[in-house]
C-alpha cells in the first residue's frame, strides 16, 4: 500500500474523532495534530452548547485539567534552572507550615512524581491552601519513594510552592512563563466566572452514583472557580497543541528554549513506575519501554464536564491533543491517532486499514462467560444466568430477561436494569473457566468456583454497609458494601477499594486498599445512631449516609 497522503490522514482522523465522540456519547471535540513545525490537521466535532446548538470551532475553549500538571511541573524546573529553588529540598524549605505526617520531609520531587504517600485529595475546600493545610490531620501515609500513587492534593502543594517563591499568583506565573512564550495567546492560566462564557460548555451523566451506560443523558456540569497548581488551565486546541509542540522539540518554543536539555531530560525522564508498561517523570507518564526506542509521552485531563488528552511521540516528531466536553476518553484517542499516522508513516499498512475498520460492538462478549451463577450470599434470592442472545450477552434470573450486558473491558459489564444498574457485573475466572460473578454485595459462583463459600461477617459492616453523599461536585458519593466477609468501597463508576481496619473494629477506621497496595486513603465512620453510622469521612472530606440504595 502507498504511504498515506494528507487526504488519506485526515479521512482516518476525522473517521476516528466521529467515532469516538460518538461510541461515548460526547457532545462536542476538537482534535489537533502537530509536527515540530506547526498543526498539520484540526477537527471539530458536534456542539460546544447542545441547547444552544453552537457548534465546536476551531477556537472554542475546553478545561484541560491535569494536563496542566505538566505546565506546573516545567515551571518547577524553570526556577531550579534559575536557582530558585531545588527539586530535591523539603518542601518546607518554602512552605515553613506544611506538614503531612510523614516519617521523613517530603521534597519537591516526591511531589512531582506522585510518590510523597499523599491522599488523592477531593477538593473538599474551594481554597487550596485550606486543602493542603488539611493534610496535618491525616493519619500518616504511606513512606515516600514507597509507590506511585497519583495526589492532585499533591500538584496543589507546588502550585503554592510556586507562588511563595515569585510572588506571583499562579495563573500570571502560567501566562508569563509558559502561555506566552508558546504563543498560546487564547489560554486562560486560571478558571473564573469571567471565562465562563468562551468555555465549552461541560457536560457529565444524569446519573452521578453509577456507572455511564452509553445512550444515558447527559446534563450540563456545575460550575466552579479554581487556581490550583494540578489543573486550572483552558485553552483550544491549537493552543495547546503548541505545548505538545514544545515536547516535540525537546524544550523549545517558537523563540528560543523555555526549558534547557538538562531539565527538559529531567522533566521525562522515567522517575518512578506506574504498571508494567509506563513510567511517571515530573508531571508526564511515558510508555515503558519505549515504543521502538522512540520517547512517547502522553497525560490525561479531566475537570467537571470536560475531558482532554495529550500524546507525543517524540522520536516519531508527531503528537495529538484531544479536547472534549463529555464522556469520551480523550487520551486514549490522542495516543490511537498517533499511533496511527506513526505506523502508517513507517509503513505499516495493517494499523491504517484498522483506523478506517467498522465501530466496536460493546455487547459482544466473551462466550465462555455464558452459564448459570448461584447466590452465594443471601442477596438478592436465587441463581442468575448469562445468555447468549442474538447481539450479544444478556442476563437472566428466574426466568426474568434483566437486559442487554455492555461491555466495559475484559469480564466486566454493565446492566441497565434498575435493580442492577448501580454496580458493574465483574466476573473472575479459573484458567479460561468463569468461576465467579460480583455485582455490589452480590455475591455468585458457578461450579468451577473451588474458594470457601461461607464468610465471617465484616468487622462493623452492619452499621456501615450503605449509601453516603456530599454536596461535592468532584466525588460526590460512593457506596459501602459487604461481600465474602470484607467491606469494599465502590466508586460511582465502578472501582473498588477493600477497606482494611486502622486499629481495633470499634474505631470504624479503615485504609483504603486498590489491586496494588495499601493507599493512603483513610474512611472513618462516625455518630452512630439506631446501629448505623451517619458519617463517612474521606481523608479531608465528610459524607453522610443517604437515602437512596
Amino acid at each position: 500500500m502507498a504511504a498515506m497522503d494528507d487526504r488519506d490522514e485526515a479521512a482516518v482522523i476525522e473517521r476516528l474523532v466521529s467515532l469516538r465522540t460518538r461510541t461515548s456519547g460526547t457532545p462536542g471535540a476538537a482534535l489537533a495534530v502537530t509536527t515540530r513545525h506547526g498543526v498539520v490537521h484540526r477537527v471539530t466535532s458536534g456542539f460546544a452548547n447542545v441547547d444552544a446548538r453552537i457548534p465546536v470551532e476551531s477556537g472554542t475553549l475546553f478545561q484541560f485539567g491535569s494536563i496542566g500538571k505538566a505546565f506546573t511541573a516545567v515551571m518547577v524546573l524553570q526556577l531550579e534552572h534559575e536557582g530558585c529553588l531545588k527539586v530535591s529540598a523539603p518542601v518546607t524549605d518554602y512552605l515553613p507550615w506544611f506538614a503531612a505526617n510523614s516519617p521523613r520531609p517530603i521534597t519537591l520531587g516526591d511531589l512531582l512524581t506522585h510518590s510523597a504517600g499523599l491522599i488523592g485529595g477531593s477538593d473538599a475546600s474551594a481554597d487550596v491552601r485550606s486543602e493542603v493545610f488539611q493534610l496535618r490531620r491525616l493519619p500518616p501515609g504511606l513512606p515516600p519513594g514507597t509507590r506511585f500513587q497519583y495526589s492532585n492534593i499533591g500538584y496543589k502543594t507546588l502550585g503554592l510552592v510556586l507562588e511563595e517563591v515569585t510572588g506571583q499568583p499562579y495563573g500570571q506565573l502560567v501566562r508569563s512563563r509558559i502561555l506566552a512564550p508558546l504563543h498560546m495567546h487564547d489560554a486562560a492560566g486560571s478558571i473564573t466566572h469571567a471565562l465562563r462564557p468562551a468555555l465549552a460548555v461541560g457536560y457529565v451523566p444524569l446519573f452521578d452514583d453509577r456507572p455511564y451506560r452509553r445512550g444515558e443523558p447527559l446534563v450540563a456540569a456545575p460550575w466552579i472557580e479554581t487556581d490550583g497548581g494540578d489543573g486550572c488551565l483552558s485553552a483550544h486546541a491549537d493552543d495547546l497543541a503548541a505545548f505538545a509542540r514544545m515536547l516535540l522539540n525537546q524544550g523549545a518554543g517558537p523563540h528560543g528554549p523555555i526549558l534547557c536539555p538538562a531539565h527538559f531530560d529531567a522533566l521525562t525522564a522515567p522517575r518512578v513506575t506506574v504498571d508494567a508498561t509506563t513510567a511517571y517523570g515530573y508531571g508526564l507518564f511515558r510508555v515503558e519501554p519505549p515504543r521502538d526506542g522512540r520517547l512517547l509521552l502522553h497525560h490525561s485531563g479531566g475537570m467537571l464536564g470536560y475531558h482532554a488528552g495529550l500524546a507525543a511521540d517524540v522520536g516519531g516528531q508527531l503528537a495529538a491533543v484531544v479536547l472534549a466536553n463529555g464522556p469520551l476518553d480523550a487520551e486514549a484517542l490522542a495516543q490511537e491517532v498517533v499511533g496511527t499516522l506513526v505506523a502508517a508513516h513507517n509503513g505499516c499498512s495493517h494499523v491504517w486499514a484498522a483506523a478506517q475498520g467498522t465501530e466496536t460492538d460493546t455487547r459482544m462478549g466473551d462466550p465462555g462467560l455464558v452459564g448459570t451463577y448461584r447466590a452465594m450470599e443471601s442477596d438478592p434470592p436465587g441463581d442468575v444466568e448469562v445468555r447468549a442472545g442474538e447481539g450479544g450477552l444478556e442476563l437472566w434470573q428466574a426466568g426474568e430477561w434483566l437486559g442487554p450486558m455492555e461491555r466495559v473491558e475484559r469480564d466486566t459489564y454493565l446492566v441497565g436494569h434498575p435493580a442492577w444498574d448501580r454496580f458493574p457485573l465483574g466476573f473472575r475466572r479459573v484458567g479460561a473457566v468463569a468461576a465467579e460473578l460480583w455485582h455490589g454485595g452480590r455475591w455468585f459462583a458457578t461450579p468451577a468456583y473451588a474458594g470457601p463459600r461461607q464468610f465471617a461477617p465484616a468487622p462493623g459492616g452492619g452499621a456501615v454497609v450503605g449509601h453516603y453523599r456530599a454536596h461535592n461536585p468532584w466525588v460526590s458519593n460512593f457506596r459501602v458494601v459487604a461481600r465474602q466477609g470484607k467491606l469494599t468501597l465502590v466508586w460511582p463508576d465502578g472501582a473498588e477499594w477493600q477497606l482494611l481496619p486502622l486499629g481495633s473494629p470499634e474505631d470504624f477506621t479503615f485504609r483504603g486498599h486498590d489491586s496494588h497496595g495499601p493507599l493512603a486513603e483513610v474512611v472513618q465512620f462516625r455518630t452512630a445512631l439506631e446501629g448505623h453510622m451517619l458519617e463517612a469521612h474521606l481523608s479531608d472530606q465528610a459524607y453522610h449516609r443517604f437515602f437512596t440504595p
